[in-house]
């Protein structure tokens, strides 16, 4: 019985995750169907499952987040009721897309921060798991996300490092292997770093020049040393530290995870001090509140669209009666006008035959009248 794999593409968002991702595709890993479309934000797609997506937006949202909440989930959430409940459809999803593959390929830049979620599902399929970790420089990120989604600076930099610390634990000792999105974009390596070839070799994929599907082109921000004065000491040294991570030889160093565990310590008192239970409960009551008034207002859009309807042909009728009435009055107008034409035509007519019945009353009184009847009687017996 053949074991099925697969590798887990993880990073923060705007990591280079979809560049790594379409290079990988063309070395012939498979992200199956039903992908999220490319975009003037990432033109060349970013080989993430829709369904995927959907699931891991509603596993942040039980706990009133988004996928740019600056707080980690809290202690235990993987067995919260509410995600239990979730792990049949995660399990379908998985049948549905990628159960005809040997070796299959998942991204999605919420898998930081829900990696148990997923390994528990992974683990009960007997799904042998690999990840490969895109790593960048959080100024670039940062900049890259204010410019695409307007977070701020400091937002971006926790954002960063909870999703680093959280898939840096979820992935330790396991079979992993971090890649530099500098390493991507560099169009002067021919091929994969010899760490990252090694690694894709043992999964029987032939590691062919980034370049085939990385455009340099596209990157729009570059980190440097007067840049760098901006970002926080905490998130610089956390950065260095997974740098660390992609040099030869130190890869897994005790060292490092030792100085990294250090610094996360430090990175979470420092975040307590702002991120403390009082604010996440306030920030979940808060969104809790939000859900429910959202859906107390989409109960209403049937009703309300009703009466919309019902608004606008009152309206479309309002309009025809309004032009039906100017019709009327016009030719109410032009009738008014002809009466009064014919009232003034009357008065004169019944002058002048008031005039002429005065004219006859005198000609019969006349004695001329009255000398001419026997003529007039004569005449009236003529032939």
């Amino acid at each position: 019985m053949k074991i099925q794999s697969v590798l887990i593409i993880l990073g923060m968002h705007r990591s280079g995750t979809s560049a790594l991702c379409g290079t990988l595709h063309r070395m012939g890993l498979e992200f199956g169907e039903n992908l999220l479309g490319a975009n003037e934000h990432n033109e060349r797609g970013h080989f993430e499952n829709n369904e995927v997506i959907k699931l891991n937006d509603g596993l942040l949202e039980i706990f009133g987040y988004t996928w740019h909440t600056p707080f980690l989930l809290p202690h235990g959430w993987e067995i919260h009721p509410s995600v239990i409940e979730l792990r049949d459809k995660a399990e379908s999803i998985i049948f549905k897309y990628f159960s005809s593959f040997n070796l299959f390929g998942i991204k999605d830049p919420r898998l930081c921060i829900l990696l148990p979620f997923w390994q528990e599902i992974m683990n009960g399929l007997s799904i042998e798991m690999h990840y490969m970790i895109a790593l960048r420089h959080p100024y670039e990120i940062a900049q890259s996300l204010k410019k695409r989604d307007q977070l701020s600076l400091n937002n971006t930099y926790t954002l960063w490092a909870n999703h680093l610390i959280s898939l840096e634990r979820s992935t330790r000792g396991k079979s992993r292997c971090f890649i530099s999105f500098n390493e991507l974009m560099n169009q002067n390596n021919s091929a994969f770093p010899h760490k990252s070839a090694e690694f894709l070799k043992q999964l029987r994929l032939i590691p062919s020049p980034p370049e085939v599907f990385v455009n340099s082109q596209l990157r729009h921000h570059i980190a440097d040393d007067e840049n760098e004065k901006n970002v926080p000491s905490i998130i610089l040294d956390l950065y260095h530290v997974f740098n660390e991570f992609l040099k030869e030889n130190q890869y897994e160093g005790l060292d490092n995870v030792d100085h990294l565990e250090k610094l996360i310590n430090q990175y979470e008192e420092y975040q307590s001090l702002f991120y403390h239970h009082e604010v996440i409960n306030n920030y979940t009551l808060i969104s809790e509140k939000n859900k429910v008034l959202e859906e107390h207002l989409n109960s209403e859009d049937g009703t309300t669209a009703h009466a919309v309807n019902e608004l606008y042909r009152a309206k479309e009728k309002y309009e025809i009666n309004q032009r039906d009435l100017l019709s009327i009055k016009a030719v109410a107008k032009e009738c008014l006008l002809k009466n009064q034409k014919l009232e003034t035509e009357l008065k004169i007519n019944k002058k002048r035959n008031y005039r002429l019945n005065l004219q006859l009353e005198n000609i019969r009184k006349s004695w001329s009248w009255r000398l001419a009847s026997p003529f007039r009687k004569i005449v009236d017996f003529l032939p």
